[in-house]
């Protein structure tokens, strides 16, 4: 059986449109995956991108919040600063007027002790080398003790 050479020609045209075809198709396959890589590939930087700015403006954002409140921080501390200094200033000029009234004499206390003065006076008057309180004479280091203590 031999072919007559339209038929093989036609055969052979069909097949090399067949693969042409199939060769279209791999190159229309190609170009889109190569269009899906880029695609992603560019998306992907532009994602990282805005992340990143995103959180550099997050973190100049809070940079910009702390250092506002160390600012109130630090003009409360300069207030309770002042407030201490000044509280600390009266209280020394409290201690110094209470200081000048103490330099005069207690005149109630020179009393007192002019009064037990007198008294140990007259006791001892009449029992020259004796004890004023002896002690318990029974213990001799009790005894001795006041010796020391009164005599």
């Amino acid at each position: 059986m031999s072919l007559d050479p339209t038929n093989e020609e036609k055969e052979i045209q069909d097949i090399v449109h067949e693969l042409s075809k199939d060769i279209e198709k791999d190159r229309v396959f190609a170009k889109k995956l190569r269009r899906f890589a880029f695609i992603s590939a560019l998306s992907f930087v532009g994602l990282t991108v805005f992340v990143l700015l995103s959180y550099l403006l997050y973190l100049s954002l809070s940079v910009t919040k702390l250092e506002s409140e160390v600012k109130e921080k630090e003009r409360n501390l300069r207030e309770l600063e002042q407030s201490l200094f000044s509280l600390m200033y009266q209280e020394q000029l409290r201690e110094e007027n209470a200081l000048a009234g103490d330099a005069e004499p207690d005149t109630e206390l020179a009393k007192q002790v002019e009064e037990n003065i007198q008294f140990l006076k007259e006791v001892s008057q009449n029992a020259k080398g004796r004890n004023i309180l002896r002690g318990n004479e029974s213990h001799k280091e009790i005894a001795l003790t006041f010796d020391l203590a009164t005599g």
